[in-house]
C-alpha cells in the first residue's frame, strides 16, 4: 500500500469573500485580483461558507440485471450557506431582501424600500472565494445563481447584525456545469495520485566513442560521454533551465552497454512530460550508432480509472 498522506494538502481558509456579478459572467482563469463587473458581499463570519450537494438520478432497470444497466443525472445543483456581517451593506440587503440593487439608492443618506411579496427572480454570477493567507486558494464558481435560503437577519443588543444566505448554482444557460472549481495548490505535491513519466535512453550501434545529447522540450543538453553512467546523465539533464534539480532520477547504464532509465518527479512528477529525443552525430566507432529513447511509462496516469 502506498502511503498519500500529505499534510500540505489540508486546507484551512482564514479568509472567505464572497464575489456576485450579473449572470453569466464568465469564471476567472486565474487568481488575479478580480475588477468589474465583481462585487464583493463584505466580511463573512468566521465559520466561512457551508457547501452543500443536491443530486438525484434516475436508474434504467432491465428484466435479468441484478442493477441498473444505465443512470442518468437529472438534477446536480449546488449549494453554499454563509452569513455576511455587514447587514447594511448595499449587496447585502439587495440578495437578503429580494429587491433590486436600484432599490437601495439612497436619498439624503435614507434608504427606503418595500419588501416583495413573489419569490425571487434574480439571478447571478457567484465566486466563492477561500483562501490561506499568501498560500492556498479554492476558489468556487457558479455561472447561473440564485438565493434559494434566507435564514435570519438578527438584531441584537450586544453584537452585530448579520444575515444568513443560502445561494444555490445551476446548470448555465449556454451548458454550464453548476459549479467550476479553481484550486492553487501553492506548491503543494499531488504526484502520488498520478504516475510519473519513466523514458529510456538506449544507444545502438555499439559507438567505442564520441558523444550524444538530450533534447527535452526544445531543450538540448550539453555532449555526453558515450559511455556515460546514469548520474552523468542526469547532471546533463538538469543543467537544462525546463529541469529542476530533483525533478529526475536516473538509474541503469552505463552506456552503451546498458540503458539508462529516467523517471520523471518533483515538479515534473505525476505529469505527462514531452518525450525526450537524442542526437548520435557526434558518436563514433561501431555499426550507425544511434539514441533511442522510448516511453516505458506515461505520465499522468491516474491510480484510479
Amino acid at each position: 500500500m502506498t502511503d498519500t498522506r500529505n499534510a500540505d494538502l489540508a486546507f484551512g481558509a482564514d479568509d472567505f469573500l464572497v464575489f456576485i456579478a450579473p449572470v453569466g459572467t464568465p469564471k476567472p482563469t486565474d487568481f488575479s485580483p478580480l475588477t468589474s463587473p465583481w462585487l464583493c458581499l463584505g466580511w463573512m463570519a468566521k465559520t466561512g461558507g457551508e457547501w452543500s450537494a443536491d443530486e438525484e438520478r434516475k436508474d434504467l432497470e432491465a428484466a435479468g440485471a441484478v442493477g441498473p444497466i444505465a443512470s442518468k443525472i437529472t438534477k446536480a445543483s449546488r449549494a453554499m450557506k454563509f452569513t455576511a456581517e455587514e447587514a447594511l451593506n448595499p449587496l447585502v440587503l439587495a440578495l437578503y431582501e429580494n429587491v433590486d440593487l436600484a432599490d437601495l439608492a439612497p436619498v439624503a443618506g435614507v434608504i427606503s424600500y418595500d419588501l416583495p411579496d413573489r419569490p425571487s427572480k434574480h439571478r447571478y454570477a457567484a465566486l466563492f472565494c477561500a483562501e490561506e493567507t499568501d498560500s492556498k486558494k479554492w476558489w468556487r464558481y457558479m455561472s447561473n445563481a440564485e438565493v434559494t435560503g434566507r435564514g435570519s437577519s438578527n438584531s441584537p443588543t450586544d453584537d452585530y447584525t448579520v444575515n444568513e444566505l443560502t445561494i444555490t448554482g445551476f446548470p448555465g444557460l449556454n451548458g454550464e456545469k453548476a459549479v467550476s472549481n479553481l484550486i492553487d495548490l501553492a506548491g503543494a505535491d499531488v504526484s502520488a495520485f498520478w504516475s510519473n513519466e519513466v523514458q529510456t535512453v538506449t544507444i545502438t550501434g555499439t559507438p567505442t566513442g564520441g558523444t550524444y545529447t538530450l533534447t527535452y522540450s526544445s531543450q538540448t543538453t550539453g555532449a555526453i560521454a558515450y559511455n556515460a553512467t546514469a548520474t552523468v546523465v542526469k547532471t546533463a539533464l538538469e543543467a537544462l533551465s525546463n529541469i529542476e534539480a530533483g525533478d529526475i532520477t536516473a538509474t541503469g547504464g552505463p552506456h552503451p552497454g546498458s540503458p539508462v532509465v529516467v523517471t520523471f518527479g518533483g515538479s515534473l512528477g505525476g505529469t505527462n512530460v514531452d518525450q525526450m529525443t537524442g542526437s548520435a552525430a557526434s558518436l563514433t566507432g561501431g555499426t550507425t550508432p544511434a539514441v533511442v529513447v522510448t516511453t516505458g511509462t506515461p505520465g499522468g496516469v491516474p491510480s484510479l480509472p
